[in-house]
């Protein structure tokens, strides 16, 4: 697990290189560092012990356990049963670290964990093995996670000026964009920002290209297709959600900020 988690921690530097090194041929849309709004991983124990739900609940029902803490279940007025998004095969639970940053942990029936709204790996490691502690003093049995999945990452940066959406959105519409850009939707009634489905080829071994590879597209014909969501909001915020490495988020970071840059002047409305 530790070699897995080196890989992400040095390639979130790489990352950053490869941005800095795409940012110096701009000169107007000048975007800030990215940082990594949250992820969501999968998280393996060293057994597949049974988890009874209703022992969990019990042992953290009304307490707290070193920051640990049931997550409150939605349960509808009207009815007052269940809300969808209320599992029957996990328990949800909660981890304060007590800096602001909580995170959201599903404890499975078979032992998994699924951790949501870390922004490292070490707040991972730190949120599983936690959950893990308290996992063994209810099982009797230790535990500890050896292994784990990344599902999703999100990472977020900023453009130095409010931006025109609707016009973006009829530009990335157009013939010049076609192969690149799956869908374009902004429709304000649902959502304030401008959702983007990049297309690019997926890198065969992403995390160990280097990013003046990776910015030159020269292993780009060496997977397959993925397509990432770029949310562009009004205020010059941009997200990147459905990445499963840090890696893959610098094809579309260069694909908008390139755009941006290339129709700065019909589309930047205020610094």
């Amino acid at each position: 697990m530790e070699e897995k988690a080196e890989t992400m921690r040095s390639s979130v530097a790489r990352l950053s290189r490869g941005a800095e090194d795409h940012n110096s041929s701009m000169g107007r849309c000048n975007p800030s560092e990215m940082s990594v709004v949250m992820m969501t991983i999968t998280a393996h124990p060293n057994a597949a012990v049974p988890i009874k739900r209703a022992a969990l609940t019990e042992h953290l029902d009304g307490k707290q356990f070193e920051g640990l803490r049931l997550k409150p279940v939605k349960e509808s007025k009207r009815t007052g049963v269940r809300k969808r998004g209320s599992f029957y095969n996990s328990v949800s639970l909660q981890y304060v670290n007590g800096v602001g940053n909580n995170k959201c942990i599903k404890v499975f029936t078979n032992s998994k964990l699924h951790v949501t709204g870390c922004k490292t790996v070490d707040e991972f490691i730190e949120t599983s093995q936690r959950v893990c502690f308290m996992l063994s003093d209810v099982t009797l049995k230790p535990l500890h996670v050896i292994d784990f999945d990344v599902n999703m990452i999100v990472v977020q940066f900023y453009i130095n000026a409010a931006l025109d959406i609707g016009d973006l959105c009829s530009i990335l519409k157009g013939e010049k964009y076609s192969r690149e850009v799956l869908s374009a939707c902004y429709n304000p009634d649902r959502n304030n920002g401008l959702v983007i489905k990049h297309r690019f080829e997926e890198p065969a071994g992403i995390e160990f290209h280097s990013a003046t590879e990776m910015k030159s597209g020269k292993v780009s014909d060496a997977g397959k297709e993925r397509a990432i969501t770029i949310i562009v909001y009004r205020k010059g915020c941009v997200r990147l959600c459905g990445l499963k490495t840090h890696m893959e988020a610098l094809p579309s970071y260069r694909f908008i900020t390139g755009v941006i840059e290339s129709v700065w002047s019909s589309i930047a409305t205020a610094k």
